[in-house]
């Protein structure tokens, strides 16, 4: 998946950059503001570019195939099943409408 490794790293890249903005450079910002504003663009341009790069062509799909119970699992469970099914439902039947107990 080299979209997604592209992806990726990009979004690493700009959360580094983001990070040293906020933390280390923070005390500089009046001196360098205009330098560390065209840094900060270009490194956001960089990761943008390498996003668009990493989405340019189509992704192959990527199809999971369900697994499937054996035959004899179903048939042993589906009564189980449906048993507490029947009991749930009749459970909610006697909380939903408590008046159909009474008469």
């Amino acid at each position: 998946m080299p979209a997604v490794r592209s992806l990726a790293i990009g979004f690493f890249l700009y959360s580094c950059f983001a990070v040293l903005n906020d933390t280390i450079l923070e005390s500089w910002r009046y001196r360098y503001a205009t330098l560390w504003n065209l840094v900060g663009m270009l490194a956001y341009l960089e990761s943008l570019l390498l996003w668009i790069w990493a989405v340019r062509k189509r992704q192959p799909e990527i199809t999971l195939e369900p697994a499937l119970l054996s035959q004899g699992v179903y048939q042993t469970l589906a009564p189980e099943i449906n048993f507490r099914l029947k009991l749930l439902n009749e459970h909610l039947h006697q909380i939903l409408c408590p008046e159909a107990r009474r008469s």
